[in-house]
Formats: structure tokens, sequence, C-alpha cells
């Protein structure tokens, strides 16, 4: 989500900075619990459900995941070290908490896309073999947060149009300087589209 948001295109640029009050601190606590929570996944220390314990557990007990290569999957796992290190980093230092000391953290979405990438193929080779179907959700979803964008700069411009219409309508075409409807009809029209938009 925060991607989606972080990475918008130039149609969503005008709802973004409209409300960027809302939207800056939106992307930045997206990106901050999806580091937080990125890094639960893969930590080697927690008790919660990590990776670090489904392995173990798959190692342990290699009958509730027939046919898959284990060992394969924890050398799988373990190629992905170096952005764990980096993404745990960015979770101390400024996700979790905020070190005015922290020194430049070289993560990137790529990083965090590879990671994600990775676990999901760990999981589906795991949950086809004990389950017999795969992960079929998406990791993440920003076609939802790009339409909610969309639908924001589309309301603004239907605002605008229908107030274009309703002055446009309360005029007398043969005197321009006249209305076809009193003024505080305009006015009281003008103030629901306000209240609306």
């Amino acid at each position: 989500m925060w991607k989606a948001l972080y990475f918008s295109d130039d149609e969503m640029s005008y709802p973004l900075d409209t409300y960027s009050g809302f939207f800056t601190l939106t992307i930045d606590a997206h990106a901050s619990m999806f580091f937080i929570r990125a890094f639960t996944l893969v930590d080697n220390q927690s008790s919660g459900a990590t990776f670090y314990r489904l392995l173990n557990l798959a190692r342990r007990n290699p009958d509730l995941v027939p046919d898959v290569n284990i060992t394969a999957q924890v050398r799988r796992f373990k190629r992905l070290e170096s952005a764990r290190k980096r993404i745990k980093l960015f979770r101390d230092k400024r996700a979790a908490h905020w070190d005015r000391n922290a020194m430049v953290i070289n993560l990137t979405v790529e990083d965090a896309e590879g990671v994600l990438h990775e676990l999901h193929g760990i999981m589906n080779e795991f949950r086809i073999a004990h389950t017999g179907s795969g992960v079929h959700h998406e990791l993440w979803q920003p076609s939802n947060v790009t339409d909610l964008v969309r639908t924001l700069a589309e309301h603004h411009q239907i605002i605008s149009t229908v107030n274009m219409i309703a002055w446009t309508a309360a005029k007398d075409p043969s005197d321009p300087d006249l209305s076809r409807v009193r003024t505080e009809h305009v006015i009281k029209l003008q103030q629901v589209l306000k209240s609306t938009s």
C-alpha cells in the first residue's frame, strides 16, 4: 500500500497534494508498519510466527510438507540474510524508533519486494505440500489504493464540473448578466457542493 502511494503517478498527484496532511502521514505510517511486520517474519530471535520457526518445524517434521526439498528452502531463505539485516536496521533506527544519529540505511523497494517474493514462494511450496493448494491472495493490493486516490481526483473534477453547470444553467441565454435562477439558490447549491467536496 505504501509503495502505491509513495510512487504515485501524475494522475494521482492532485489528491495526494490536496490532502497532503493526511497522505503524508499515511504513507509514512504504512511504510513504517510494513518494515516492522516484514522484519517480524524474518526475525531469528522472535517467539512469534516467523519463517525461522516454520523452517525448523518443517525440518523436525518433514512429513508435514511431503515432496518439499526443505534444505533448498532453507538455502533460499538464507539468501535473504543481507536484506534481512538491512530491514532490521531500518526497523530499529527508523520505523520503530527514530534514531537521530542513525546512519544512512541502504534499503531499497526492490530489497523489500525481493524478500516478500521469496517468502511468498517458500510459503506457497509448504502450503501446496501440506494442503494441496497454494497461497492465492496478493501480498499487497496497490490497485485498491490507486482506485481510492483516483476516485478522490474524479470527485474533485465532478464537483468543479457540477459547479460550472449550475452557474451556466442559471444564466439567461439572452442576457449573460441576468440569471434565470435566483442568486440565493445558486449560492445554496454551491454551499451544498462545497460541503460534499
